[in-house]
């Protein structure tokens, strides 16, 4: 738009635009699809049926995908991380579950005593952790016996590099010329010092350029071919890639949509593996399971780092503090008792919201799922207070939601409209995202004393 003319409120401001549904069905059946190195070494951490459907995504693709030289760089370069030692992180997983086991029934005795709980009760609280101990033990011990069968060191008996290589054949660029190098190692440090994204956050990595590469090779690879860029990585927690005002992700930096158009005069749409499932299964004719869905979003709970050592190492340290913290009880029994003292007060601070608005609160006790009823006329919600969950972690909701979906208020229900969590503050995305698959409330506390809550508890009443 030339100088002195007028425009729209969207003219030059697209980046804040929310994607519609017929953005994404564009650039999925027509645009370049980029991946990154995470989501292609996390094909290591999936089910094998998470596996099957995301092959089965990229393949529909076809010589749309594509891979940066980098990023095929950087896959080799931490593909041994990945595997990792699958055998002896087992074995440090069942040593470390052992020592919490043996502590976890002094944590419930310090509870229990705290509320006055009857000692039945307390028992079928202690024999439950029992078998769910005993129970993931045997279960880790399978998982982790199947998923060594699928990565092997040995390139020639490696299943899941045996899919890859046919799958990229062709499709991955080509390696910057010496003197592009230094041009781009020069670029990646002014922006690093700058603060410019992509890539500002890596200054301290060995090589901080990496993003930077990535970046410049796909805006030369989608000037070549005039199309809209879809780039998929599970780097979402990222403020130098995503906007992400309040700690929620909105789109790709507004730089970065910005240098795209100008570049190669095309649009950029970034999403999370989840995501491309997610909208793939829509919109291509290709199927996708929901478990494949939830296998990835416990995944990108903890992304594979591309800066770590060997793989081991930090894994052993990881479980060797777990040992250790486990072993330090009284410190545990006095913190858990803090922590159940807050939950309480924060729980008490709710109930008396609710009661403003006419909600009688009672007290539910097991075998019963939940920890409360919330009452209002025709109205019943079952209510979980959330002391084991964050808001910021998917893989907290396992134990809530698994007494859900074994015994919750309908046998083997697939949405709990009429079930509530309290959280300690405001939700992740993916949280938000589970909330809204599964259809339960979240309610959380705001600094202004306000209660604030996802769509499902507004509608509701159980928040403002």
């Amino acid at each position: 738009m030339a100088q002195g003319d007028v425009g729209g409120l969207t003219d030059g401001f697209e980046g804040y635009l929310t994607p519609a549904d017929d953005d994404y069905r564009e650039v999925l059946r027509n645009g370049l699809v980029v991946v990154d190195a995470n989501v292609i070494l996390n094909l290591y951490r999936y089910e094998s049926g998470t596996r099957e459907d995301l092959f089965g995504v990229l393949e529909k693709f076809g010589e749309r995908l594509w891979v940066p030289h980098q990023v095929a760089l950087e896959f080799w370069n931490n593909r041994e991380a990945a595997l990792g030692d699958l055998k002896k992180v087992t074995g440090e997983t069942v040593e470390a579950l052992g020592e919490l086991g043996r502590q976890a029934p002094k944590l419930v005795q310090a509870w229990a005593s705290r509320i006055s709980l009857p000692d039945d009760k307390e028992k079928l609280i202690t024999d439950s952790i029992a078998d769910g101990f005993r129970s993931a033990v045997e279960s880790i011990e399978e998982y982790g016996r199947i998923a060594g069968e699928n990565g092997h060191w040995d390139t020639n008996e490696d299943q899941v590099l045996a899919k890859l290589r046919p799958l990229l054949a062709g499709k991955v660029g080509r390696k910057f010329a010496p003197d592009e190098v230094d041009a781009a190692r020069r670029e990646a440090m002014r922006r690093i010092e700058n603060r410019e994204p992509p890539g500002f956050k890596d200054k301290d990595k060995p090589d901080p350029c990496g993003d930077y590469f990535v970046w410049r090779q796909t805006l030369e690879e989608a000037k070549r071919r005039k199309v809209d860029v879809l780039f998929v990585t599970d780097d979402s927690r990222r403020d130098d890639w995503y906007r992400r005002p309040g700690g929620q992700t909105r789109g790709p930096r507004l730089e970065l949509i910005d240098e795209m158009r100008a570049f190669c005069g095309v649009r950029l749409f970034m999403m999370r593996t989840e995501s491309l499932l997610f909208h793939a299964g829509r919109v291509l004719d290709v199927t996708v399971r929901e478990s494949s869905v939830e296998d990835v979003v416990r995944v990108e709970e903890r992304p594979v780092s591309l800066d770590e050592s060997p793989a081991d190492e930090p894994l052993v340290d990881e479980h060797q503090s777990l040992i250790e913290a486990a072993k330090r009880s009284d410190e545990r029994l006095r913190r858990m008792e803090s922590e159940f003292a807050a939950v309480r007060r924060l729980g008490n601070h709710y109930f008396n919201f609710l009661k403003s608005l006419g909600f009688t609160v009672e007290r539910s006790y097991l075998p019963n799922p939940h920890d409360y009823v919330l009452i209002r006329g025709e109205q019943r919600f079952y209510f979980y207070l959330g002391l084991s969950v964050s808001p910021n972690s998917v893989s907290s909701f396992s134990v809530p939601l698994g007494r859900l979906l074994g015994n919750g208020p309908e046998e083997g229900r697939k949405e709990f409209g009429d079930v509530v969590f309290l959280l300690s503050s405001a939700p992740s995305d993916a949280v938000e995202d589970l909330a809204d698959r599964y259809g339960f409330s979240l309610v959380w506390p705001e600094m202004d004393g306000e209660w604030r809550g996802n769509s499902r508890a507004v509608e509701w009443g159980l928040a403002t």
